[in-house]
């Protein structure tokens, strides 16, 4: 039986690293030919078991760790714990989930010491045996760290939809945009905001903008400035600030949507690019980060990274759903070429079920026994 043993420093609730950590533990878990310990520093969860070290010393010291045949790291942000990957056990294979940094153009002056420590630790994984990348942007930025190709496999998070839905059966009428996401600067929500003002000025239809998630550092003037443009450029019956809201209300929310649309600056995945197209939304972006990757083809990316391009893009799509609605032949302009809706709504359910929990599961818990058997296997699946 494989002894493995999970090291992840910090174990949250609603928080997509956590969430991530939670599921990799229980896909391994569920295999009963597995030993599985989650080794933390800090957790908020309970639904998940977990084992509590204090130091780097004490993770060293520690019998699951010392006995384990696999070790995963689970890199988000700088620890001490992964200097540990310089050594490990002196045994076991060692493996890191990479999630990502975000730049530290994108943070906080306050914040940005600990993104570039973050991203200097980076070269530990050298140590590595493998490294698994969440997304191709994940996968792109480790090439740009210079981590050998041959250690790092392309290994998705799963996506667990909050609903299904069809874009062709959605009610016509008023466009229903949607944002989901924290509401901080690196999202773009101020940009977001311009370019609804834009469409209002520009666009052919009726539309509504709902900003959904939870709100960012409330001691910076942030939250106080896009509230303020909002009134400004007269969006107050259009655009919808709700904030970080239940379960059921994000999938009522997605449920009536039209549209997917964000302006953030830099995603490592963007889970809620896949909830969308689950639920019938035609995902709108800028092309940066894993945000040129995450739709699949499947969404329209604008021109450039400018609130005017972003709101050209939600007028295309606007103008689409209008011709269908009134009953003439339409297309929408996609990144991989023009579509139909109906195929849209076809290609967007095979596509997501890419992402489904027990495909994701498989594919992990198939590297891990081969790993234990010590098959080697350089490059991606």
């Amino acid at each position: 039986m494989p002894r493995i043993a999970i090291i992840c420093p910090t174990l949250f609730e609603n928080d997509a690293v956590g969430n991530a950590t939670a599921q990799l533990y229980r896909d391994l878990s569920s295999n009963t030919g597995n030993h599985v310990i989650l080794i933390v520093k800090t957790s908020g969860r309970l639904d998940v078991p977990s084992v509590e070290i204090v130091s780097t010393l004490d993770l060293m010291f520690n019998e699951y760790f010392l006995q384990a045949d696999i070790l995963i790291y689970v890199f988000a942000i700088y620890s001490e714990l992964f200097d540990v990957v310089l050594i490990g056990n002196g045994r076991a294979v060692q493996v890191v989930r990479f999630h990502n940094v975000t730049p530290p153009s994108l943070v906080a002056e306050k914040d940005r010491s600990l993104i570039e420590r973050s991203l200097r630790q980076i070269q530990v994984f050298h140590s590595a045996d493998e490294v698994w990348a969440d997304s191709q942007e994940n996968l792109d930025e480790l090439d740009r760290r210079r981590i050998p190709n041959d250690k790092c496999r392309l290994m998705p998070l799963a996506v667990v939809p909050l609903t299904r839905g069809r874009l062709t059966e959605k009610a016509p009428g008023t466009v229903r945009f949607i944002f989901v996401g924290r509401v901080v600067p690196s999202k773009g929500v101020d940009q977001l905001i311009e370019a609804a003002g834009i469409l209002q000025r520009i666009g052919e239809f009726e539309f509504s903008l709902d900003i959904l998630g939870q709100v960012g550092d409330p001691e910076n003037r942030f939250i106080e400035n896009i509230v303020r443009r909002i009134g400004d450029l007269d969006l107050q019956d259009v655009v919808y600030l709700k904030g970080a809201v239940t379960l059921d209300a994000l999938t009522d929310a997605y449920s009536i949507s039209h549209v997917f649309v964000t302006a953030s600056l830099h995603e490592g995945f963007c889970v809620p690019v896949i909830e969308g197209l689950a639920a019938g939304c035609v995902p709108i972006s800028y092309s940066n980060s894993n945000l040129k990757y995450i739709h699949g083809g499947l969404g329209l990316l604008a021109a450039s990274e400018t609130p005017d391009a972003l709101a050209n893009a939600m007028l295309s799509v606007g103008k689409t759903l209008l011709q269908t609605w009134s009953g003439k032949p339409a297309f929408l302009d996609l990144a991989s070429g023009s579509m139909r809706p109906e195929d849209f709504d076809e290609q967007a359910a095979r596509y997501v079920d890419l992402f489904a929990p027990d495909v994701c599961a498989r594919r992990v818990v198939e590297r891990v026994q081969q790993l234990t058997c010590g098959e080697q296997i350089n490059g991606l699946n």
